[in-house]
């Protein structure tokens, strides 16, 4: 097995800042490279605690309105004193890109701040599970904590990679419909255009390694892992692009 050097690779993954004031959260994001916020429906949530509740509805969430991959949104406006906070970005939604049924497990908004001003489509029900990047926010309005999803290569054989990853805590894998992805050179494609392997994570922990084996790896090439947050192709949430060994 050869090691793979991180230091000339090149890793991409999400980054939150958060701000209190008063009863108001704001939340500032970069996404990763290629990814359309608007278009994938991408989301921000937050919940009361110190944790993502991953079977709990946020107690607010709002989608992405454009597809900027950075800027800033007020997600809460109703800030309690004493409170503790933790903000979730997820990549995705349930099903397609409508959702008309009722459904109860859409959060009731307890803000002034608008969930979808885009009335030119209907507004889906999000994928609680597909967050991949939290932040917290303590009782005195200061956040701390970023935990994003990533994901990087350890060492590469002829036919094998060893893959390292973190995502959120309480994230389950395997019940969430995360997967990982390789492509070639240093983008990855966000409708699994050129896509060379897929491969579902079957871990029940939030972070951990994993290998991916029989994958015929040409040396002296440039290949762009990424690790998905959800399902869909348009769920990745980081990507590490390295080149093989000369063997």
């Amino acid at each position: 097995m050869n090691t793979v050097d991180s230091s000339k690779s090149i890793t991409n993954s999400m980054t939150l800042a958060v701000a209190a004031e008063d009863n108001l959260i704001n939340v500032d994001y970069t996404t990763i490279p290629g990814n359309q916020p608007y278009r994938y429906y991408n989301w921000i949530g937050i919940w009361e605690g110190t944790q993502v509740l991953w079977d709990a509805c946020p107690q607010n969430y709002i989608f992405v309105e454009n597809n900027n991959p950075s800027d800033a949104l007020p997600v809460y406006e109703s800030r309690a004193p004493n409170m503790n906070y933790i903000v979730g970005y997820g990549t995705g939604i349930i099903g397609d890109h409508h959702c008309n049924e009722p459904d109860d497990s859409k959060p009731k908004s307890k803000t002034t701040v608008k969930k979808n001003s885009d009335k030119s489509r209907d507004e889906p029900v999000i994928n609680r599970g597909s967050v991949c990047a939290t932040m917290q926010i303590d009782a005195k309005g200061k956040s701390s904590n970023l935990l994003a999803t990533s994901v990087r290569v350890l060492s590469t054989s002829n036919s094998v990679l060893i893959l390292q990853y973190q995502t959120p805590a309480g994230n389950v894998p395997k019940s969430n419909g995360n997967w990982v992805g390789i492509w070639p050179g240093s983008t990855v494609s966000y409708d699994g255009k050129n896509n060379l392997y897929k491969e579902d994570v079957r871990s029940d922990f939030s972070e951990g390694q994993l290998s991916i084996e029989n994958f015929p790896i040409t040396v002296s090439t440039t290949y762009t892992v990424a690790y998905a947050t959800g399902p869909k192709w348009s769920d990745i949430a980081s990507t590490f692009t390295f080149t093989s060994a000369a063997y």
